[in-house]
């Protein structure tokens, strides 16, 4: 039997284990902005350690939007 599988459903995400606070309007959206914002940390000399971000200062645009992402009822 043959089963198909892509990268990211093999990849661990760190927001599987974290809990959903309740006046989240997108949960899925919020677990993306979650592992985004994990995956690009500043490393010690400030700059993101993230390979994609090409040692982009930190924060990062990608984790300042992940940041804006994490949408909550208001």
């Amino acid at each position: 039997m043959y089963t198909e599988t892509t990268i990211s459903s093999d990849r661990y995400r760190p927001s599987a284990d974290m809990p959903v606070p309740d006046d989240v309007v997108d949960t899925l959206l919020w677990r993306l902005a979650a592992d985004v914002m994990i995956e690009h940390q500043p490393g010690p000399d400030g700059h993101c350690a993230n390979l994609r971000c090409a040692d982009e200062q930190g924060p990062c645009t990608a984790a300042v939007q992940a940041a804006m992402s994490r949408t909550r009822r208001q």
